[in-house]
């Protein structure tokens, strides 16, 4: 039994110093992204096929 739950607060562990990090660069690259750029996505469809178009402006 010990050795199973020292497994799973290991894995559990990881799981949160994995996932701080990531959340906090996303959090850093949105607030950028809206100081800084005005990003605006499109996706055209045409007979041929479709086309993703990305044009970014700074404020």
């Amino acid at each position: 039994m010990n050795p199973k739950r020292h497994e799973t607060a290991a894995d559990n562990g990881a799981g949160t110093l994995a996932s701080s990090p990531l959340q906090t660069e996303e959090e850093e690259e949105e607030e950028e992204e809206e100081e800084e750029d005005v990003c605006v996505m499109v996706v055209v469809v045409t007979s041929s096929g479709w086309r993703f178009l990305k044009s970014c402006s700074s404020k």
